[in-house]
């Protein structure tokens, strides 16, 4: 084999790789295999497709969508002709307390809820469930939420005479298209008693492995409100497997005729549609534990905390106060600057020194002194204003001060006169004192 061969199977070898990385890795990523429950979501767990078909379940109802809460959007007809339905369609709920009463008022007035959840609130069935059943020793039996059991597949059939058929409705959790183990939930028998009021069994599954042992998943039971005995009541159906009503499910001919016979208990009035209230499983079962041991937490049932917590716009509202108390508080932990003090301006006081030693000798008539500091002040001004040197008071230092200052030369000579006959005398006359202070101020004036 030569090598120009050996060159031509290797490159074609590299170029299958590539391919099969591309297009056979792309088979998986095409799609999001995660329980998204989204309305919109055209992946295998969305429910854009049973969404769809609410939409067109009867041509006279309406689909309309809870955006934000029940209270709002969730209305009560009082003088309509048919039921209306709510539909909820996801891993779980989350209801705060005023949630719950709507719900609860819209289903007395004689509407129906249909609920396909992996876990219920608790608050919620704190009233569905409020007459508890018994065992077989007599005692209660409180709710505990949905059971769990885990497998690959299993056959959905229904209980009722009026939906009992032959057919199978066997359901498998496909992930990635392939068979995956998966956690189906359903409803323990012991809730189900002989009560008026109480749940009735419309379908259950089986585990292929062991057909005589039936969960049930599907019940409903009658809600009427026992503070308003008059209200007509309606009825709240409860689905443990949401995952029944996703696209992937709907695509079979078998998955649309089950939820086809599921929603066939709906009446024809309009339905609601809730995405709003959605949350995760594992965060609903956390909260209902929470609620459900609340009974015994005397102490956090009378605090007004537990109202705020239980409101999930309050709730949110109180995090937030205390996320903004803990960066206040890291931000004011860190060591403050000392506070700078206020730098006045430097004053210079030496010629206030000099005014105060003039006026001291004058007041001791002490004229050639006061003279010699006026002498000093009136040099001193001469270098600071015009930046001229004062050790050389000739004639070109004179003529040169006249034109900076514009006071003329006869001037600074009468100054510089009387200063040296002062130097040279003992004692200042009056007089003497007078002539030199007139020919300094005829210079600061001009010099303004």
């Amino acid at each position: 084999m030569n090598r120009s061969v050996v060159i031509a199977l290797f490159s074609t070898a590299i170029l299958l790789i590539v391919l099969f990385a591309i297009f056979g890795s792309g088979s998986s990523k095409k799609f999001d295999w995660r329980e998204s429950y989204k309305k919109k979501s055209v992946q295998p767990y969305g429910t854009h497709v049973i969404r769809k078909m609410l939409e067109g379940y009867n041509p006279n109802q309406k689909l309309k969508e809870i955006t934000k809460n029940l209270p709002t959007d969730l209305t009560i007809k009082t003088d309509a002709e048919v039921a209306d339905n709510y539909v909820f369609i996801g891993e779980a709920m989350y209801l705060d307390t005023a949630d719950v009463e709507r719900l609860l008022e819209f289903v007395s007035q004689g509407n129906n809820a249909f609920i396909s959840s992996k876990s219920i609130p608790h608050d919620l069935m704190f009233h569905l469930y409020y007459y508890e059943c018994m065992d077989f020793d007599g005692l209660d039996v409180p709710w505990n939420d949905y059971f769990v059991i885990q497998d690959t597949m299993i056959t959905m059939e229904f209980h009722h005479p009026d939906l009992k058929d032959s057919l199978e409705y066997d359901y498998k959790y496909i992930y990635k298209n392939q068979t995956k183990s998966y956690r189906w939930h359903y409803i323990d028998s012991s809730y189900f008693c002989d009560m008026e009021y109480g749940l009735t069994e419309l379908g259950a599954y089986s585990f292929p492995s062991a057909t005589n042992q039936e969960y049930a998943n599907f019940a409903m039971m009658r809600y009427v409100n026992p503070d308003d005995p008059t209200a007509p009541g309606g009825m709240v159906y409860l689905h443990t497997n949401p995952i029944a009503f996703t696209n992937f499910q709907m695509v079979d001919e078998i998955g649309k005729k089950y939820v086809d016979k599921v929603f066939s208990h709906l009446s024809e009035g309009d339905i609601y549609w809730d995405a709003y209230s959605q949350i995760k499983e594992n965060i609903s079962r956390r909260r209902n534990s929470i609620r459900q041991n609340a009974a015994e937490l005397t102490l956090s049932n009378e605090t007004p905390l537990k109202y705020v917590l239980e409101n999930k716009h309050l709730s949110w509202a109180w995090y937030t106060l205390l996320g903004m108390m803990v960066f206040y508080l890291m931000f004011r932990s860190k060591r403050k600057q000392r506070i700078i003090p206020v730098e006045h301006e430097n004053t210079n006081t030496s010629l206030e020194f000099i005014s105060t030693i003039g006026a001291l000798y004058f007041n001791k008539q002490n004229h050639k002194k006061l003279c010699q500091q006026k002498m000093k002040i009136f040099l001193s001004f001469i270098r600071n204003k015009y930046g001229i040197s004062t050790k050389k008071r000739d004639k070109q230092f004179i003529e040169q001060l006249s034109k900076r200052t514009g006071v003329p030369t006869s001037t600074f000579n009468d100054i510089f006169k009387y200063y040296d006959n002062i130097n040279g005398s003992s004692v200042v006359s009056d007089e003497t004192l007078k002539g030199f202070h007139k020919a300094m101020e005829e210079v600061y004036e001009q010099c303004k």
